[in-house]
């Protein structure tokens, strides 16, 4: 799981051992996949999971 609002912990079932960002081992790990899962959820809680695939490389980790 990666969570990338920096909000780990704010969200019942998200665990706050999570660091804030990525290092560069889970960047590079994370621009390989082929396969991803996006799943969001707003303020009232409302869940929301998209499947995206892909050639490696089709997600980039962007400095924000």
């Amino acid at each position: 799981m990666v969570v990338l609002n920096g909000s780990t912990g704010s969200h019942k079932g998200v665990p706050n051992s999570l660091p804030p960002e990525l290092d560069d081992r889970m960047r590079r790990f994370v621009e390989r996949q082929e396969t991803m899962v996006v799943a969001t959820y707003d303020e009232r809680g409302e869940q929301e999971c998209t499947f995206k695939l892909g050639p490696p490389g089709f997600v980039s980790v962007l400095d924000v």
